[in-house]
C-alpha cells in the first residue's frame, strides 16, 4: 500500500532533482514528482497518479511564489 492516493493534498518539501529536471520530494520515503518545483521549495501538491514505486503531483495553482534555494535547471 502507498501513503498516497490520486487526488489527496499534502505539502512537501522539494530535496533534489530527477533525471528529467522535475522536483522530487518524499512522503514516508515515497517518491513524489512535482514539475516545475525547484530544490528547497516547500509546495502543497495534489497526487495526480499513483505508480508501484513514485507518484506524479502537481502544484496547487494558489499556492504563492516561494524563494528557491537552488534555481530550476
Amino acid at each position: 500500500m502507498h501513503p498516497v492516493e490520486p487526488g489527496d493534498e499534502r505539502r512537501i518539501q522539494i530535496k533534489e532533482f530527477g533525471e528529467e529536471g522535475d522536483g522530487i520530494g518524499y512522503i514516508d520515503g515515497f517518491v513524489i514528482v512535482v514539475p516545475d518545483a525547484g530544490i528547497g521549495q516547500w509546495v502543497t501538491v495534489t497526487i495526480d497518479t499513483v505508480h508501484d514505486n513514485f507518484a506524479l503531483a502537481s502544484v496547487r495553482d494558489d499556492e504563492p511564489d516561494i524563494i528557491l534555494d537552488h534555481p530550476l535547471p
